[in-house]
């Protein structure tokens, strides 16, 4: 065993015992340090990866040491590619409770639930084909794993770069209320303007003038603009249009080219 991997056991993670002085004099001291410290931080990544998020320098967050080449050089991590995903979908405002959902994880039970498998898949091809601003509805009973859907939905587009914004209805109308009594507006903006919003549970909210009046706003800009929904609902299409208004909920499922109802 060379004395730079006497020195420092965790190389030995990195560099092969083949591997004599003569090769290792040609590295700096510094980079082999760089490199051990960050094999040490590799070796103790929990299993779902991100220990070395916010890392910068020669091994930034997602890097890894790796032997090539009779050298030591930053690879990329598959761990910390699957962790930057989990990472994206809660900074996007989903919850911790549904972070892990996909689409192979979403096991149908029935028919509705097959159809709205199939169309939260075809929604997310055809966004990431076309990029047109289609949209997705799915309405009915709770507990048939629309949330799900949606999450599965984002996970796919934040892989292909696409910007999310996730907000559960209720507790977004009240933080529009309270930006706009400090005359603020970056939730309502961002809302209108991000690639894609999700608006999961639409339709739990207090019925007020007021919600209606923010919701028709942002869904009529984003139609105008042909900007990307996912929308979730509890209850049926006569239901929603009761508590919503037939204006609202007629112009969100004319934008949804895809559209499910689960019993």
């Amino acid at each position: 065993m060379n004395f730079i991997a006497k020195r420092l056991p965790i190389l030995q993670r990195v560099i092969p015992d083949s591997v004599d002085d003569d090769v290792l004099a040609d590295h700096a001291r510094w980079e082999l340090s760089e490199a051990a410290s960050r094999a040490a931080m590799c070796r103790d990544c929990p299993p779902r990866g991100g220990l070395c998020d916010g890392q910068t320098g020669y091994f930034a967050e997602g890097l890894y040491p790796m032997w090539l080449n009779d050298h030591i050089e930053p690879m990329p991590c598959d761990k910390f590619a699957r962790y930057e995903i989990d990472r994206t979908l809660r900074r996007a405002g989903v919850g911790c409770a549904m972070i892990d959902a996909t689409f192979e994880s979403y096991h149908p039970n029935g028919d509705d639930q097959e159809a709205a498998l199939a169309a939260a898949q075809s929604y997310v091809r055809h966004v990431v084909a076309k990029r047109d601003g289609a949209s997705l509805t799915l309405l009915g009973q709770t507990g048939r794993g629309k949330t799900h859907l949606a999450v599965a939905a984002c996970r796919e587009l934040s892989k292909k770069g696409v910007g999310i914004m996730f907000v559960y209805v209720p507790m977004f109308l009240d933080a529009v209320r309270r930006e706009g009594a400090r005359n603020e507006t970056l939730t309502f903006d961002r809302a209108i303007n991000v690639p894609l919003l999700v608006l999961d549970d639409i339709g739990a909210e207090r019925s007020t003038d007021y919600a209606r009046e923010v919701l028709e706003t942002i869904v009529h800009a984003r139609t105008d603009d042909r900007r990307s929904m996912v929308v979730t609902g509890n209850r049926s299409l006569d239901d929603m249009e009761k508590s919503l208004g037939q204006p609202l909920v007629r112009q969100l499922v004319h934008a949804s080219s895809f559209y499910a109802e689960l019993a």
